[in-house]
């Protein structure tokens, strides 16, 4: 990993393959949001939940929430 590349936040989620990695310069210049090719079958889970919302509908909130905090931890 280069030297201006500082990985943060989400690492190591695994379903089925999936990861989720994001990583972000130590300038807050950019960030960067990799997924292996399962990710469509973790966001498109039609299985549903107790309040109503589908597991993929679910991770996709999940993830955002944790975007949200990864963008206000850089806003710092």
């Amino acid at each position: 990993m280069s030297d201006c590349i500082e990985e943060v936040g989400i690492t190591g989620i695994n379903y089925k393959g999936v990861s989720i990695n994001i990583t972000t310069k130590k300038d807050n210049s950019a960030i960067t949001f990799q997924v292996g090719p399962e990710i469509k079958d973790y966001l498109t889970n039609p299985m549903m939940i107790d309040d109503g919302r589908t597991v993929g509908q679910a991770n996709r909130q999940a993830l955002h929430a944790r975007l949200d905090a990864l963008l206000d931890a850089n806003l710092e």
